[in-house]
């Protein structure tokens, strides 16, 4: 039933360490378009993945950082506190890129009553949206939402991927073959690139360097060989070695082997963009591009050489943005979920 007071919409981003969840005010525009109002409530909670930590475990910390955004509200769906409720959530994860486990988080949210309706998606396709949120934010106007409805987002975190949208066309993507067959310019392709130059120059006898010994510290041991157990022993080794790619790349005005990641890195993600771009067959047409992930959001200056290597390819993008908080993108696709 359509609530006549104030309206809310939640949006949820679930990764592999944590879970954000954001309740907001839904409003409607001179256009008749919902859109998102005022932020009012956060909450917190730990891995949402379903695949890597577990279904069960997935929604019951979901679940946690919605309680933890609702008790800030005071909002109960039987009206004992208020009369408003959550029109619209959607819930975007990390580990939910199938139907399969769509529908059944889905299910099970709307069994545990977390708003009148629910949608579900992986975690890349909220990138956008939360790109258009904060450009809006940053500069105080709204941007015309077309502009982001051709867009290429590049995530780049543990793992690297993109993907492509424009209107009346199927999503397309590059990248995402996991850190055995593809993530080059990820945070596992970081930490390990540079954890091998560590033990060739062990294996050298080559004085260690700040970077060497930084790494050492990053995994909590004080000798090379020390790595095999701390890797190998590992219950999660990818994200043992991708943790260490912030450790990397603060290093990039002073280890010349830092540069050189640093640059591979930047033409990796371009490679993704470039490709894309042509399945898309953009060609002339302009185009936004979202950044997210841990990598670019900690290393900006790894966006302005992407940028620099698109211009130089001709695909320099009419907008761009460097993603800070992906739940943004959920609270505007939950408003798009709803009715005027």
């Amino acid at each position: 039933m359509r609530n006549l007071g104030k309206r809310y919409v939640l949006g949820v981003d679930g990764g592999g360490t944590k879970t954000a969840a954001c309740i907001a005010e839904l409003k409607v525009g001179f256009s008749g378009k919902p859109h998102v109002g005022a932020i009012m409530a956060r909450g917190f909670g730990g891995p949402g993945n379903p695949l890597s930590g577990g279904f069960a475990v997935a929604c019951s910390n979901i679940c946690a950082a919605i309680d933890q955004a609702k008790s800030q509200m005071k909002i109960k769906r039987d009206g004992s506190t208020e009369s408003a409720t959550i029109e619209s959530a959607c819930i975007c994860l990390a580990g939910a890129g199938r139907p399969e486990e769509q529908h059944r988080v889905r299910e099970e949210m709307m069994a545990r009553g977390i708003a009148d309706s629910v949608l579900v998606t992986g975690d890349i396709e909220p990138i956008q949206w939360a790109a258009e949120f904060e450009s809006q934010e940053a500069i105080g106007l709204e941007i015309p939402g077309e502009l982001w409805e051709r867009c290429i987002t590049l995530i780049a975190g543990t793992g690297s991927i993109a993907q492509g949208v424009q209107p009346n066309s199927n999503p397309v993507r590059a990248g995402g073959w996991g850190y055995l067959l593809g993530d080059e310019g990820s945070g596992f392709d970081i930490g390990l690139t540079a954890l091998k130059d560590l033990c060739r120059a062990t294996d050298q006898c080559r004085p260690l360097t700040p970077l060497h010994l930084g790494l050492l510290q990053g995994l909590s041991i004080e000798e090379a060989r020390d790595l095999v157990g701390a890797v190998y022993q590992s219950d999660k080794p990818q994200q043992i070695i991708a943790s260490l790619a912030s450790t990397v790349l603060s290093y990039a005005e002073s280890d010349p082997l830092v540069e050189t990641i640093a640059s591979r890195v930047a033409y990796a993600w371009a490679e993704l963009v470039d490709c894309v771009h042509h399945q898309l067959g953009l060609h002339e047409k302009p185009f936004t591009l979202a950044i997210a992930g841990g990598i670019a959001v900690h290393s900006p200056f790894l966006a302005e050489r992407l940028l620099k290597i698109l211009e130089e390819r001709s695909m320099k993008p009419s907008l761009f943005r460097v993603v800070q908080h992906p739940v943004h993108g959920a609270l505007t696709m939950a408003a798009r979920n709803t009715l005027p």
